[in-house]
C-alpha cells in the first residue's frame, strides 16, 4: 500500500509503500504566504520622479524699465534700466517715455519734463501720453499755460481719452486770448 506524505516547504516527498525501501524525489519548493510578504519587503521601491524645468528669462533694460514706470516700485533700479535701454538705443523714444514717467514717480518733475520732450522729438509710440505726461510734469512746476498747451496737443492726437479732455476743459481758461 502506498502513502504519500506531503509537505508544504519540503524540499523531497518520500513516498513508502508497506515494507519496501522509501524512496526520495525532488520537489520544488513553492513560497509560503508568509515567504512571499517578506519577499515584498525586499523588493525595491518605486520611485516617482518629476521633472522640473526652469527657465530663466532675461529682461531687457527696456523691460524692466517699463515695469518700473508702470507699477512705480523700485524706481531706482528702474531708473538705472531707463538709462542703460537708452545708451543701447538712444533713437528710442519709448525709452525716453517710460524714463520720463519713471522720473514723475520720483517727482524730479524737470528731468521728467526733458524726458517727455524727448519722447516726443522722437517719435514715441505713446504720443499722446508723452504729450499729456509733459503737461503733468509743467502742472507740478506751476507753469499751467505751457501744461494746457500739452493737454491740448494729447486731446487732438487721441479725441476720445477722457483724462486729456477733462484736462482741457479745466484748463479752458487758457486758450482764451487775453
Amino acid at each position: 500500500m502506498l502513502k504519500r506524505a506531503s509537505i508544504f516547504g519540503a524540499s523531497s516527498l518520500l513516498i513508502v509503500s508497506g515494507q519496501s525501501a522509501a524512496q526520495s524525489l525532488d520537489v520544488p519548493q513553492y513560497p509560503s504566504s508568509r515567504d512571499r510578504m517578506s519577499d515584498k519587503a525586499d523588493a525595491p521601491v518605486e520611485q516617482e520622479f518629476k521633472k522640473t524645468i526652469a527657465i530663466e528669462i532675461k529682461k531687457s533694460n527696456l523691460v524692466i524699465c517699463s515695469e518700473g514706470a508702470a507699477s512705480g516700485e523700485d524706481l531706482e533700479n528702474a531708473l538705472a534700466a531707463c538709462d542703460a535701454a537708452i545708451e543701447e538705443a538712444p533713437q528710442n523714444g519709448d525709452a525716453h517715455y517710460y524714463r520720463g514717467f519713471v522720473l514723475f514717480h520720483l517727482e524730479r518733475f524737470e528731468e521728467a519734463e526733458q524726458a517727455f520732450t524727448s519722447a516726443i522729438e522722437l517719435g514715441a509710440r505713446r504720443l499722446a501720453e508723452s504729450y499729456y505726461q509733459r503737461g503733468a510734469c509743467k502742472e507740478e512746476q506751476r507753469r499751467l499755460r505751457d501744461a494746457a498747451a500739452d493737454f491740448k496737443a494729447a486731446c487732438e492726437l487721441k479725441p476720445d481719452w477722457s483724462a486729456a479732455r477733462r484736462k482741457v476743459e479745466e484748463y479752458q481758461w487758457a486758450y482764451e486770448k487775453e
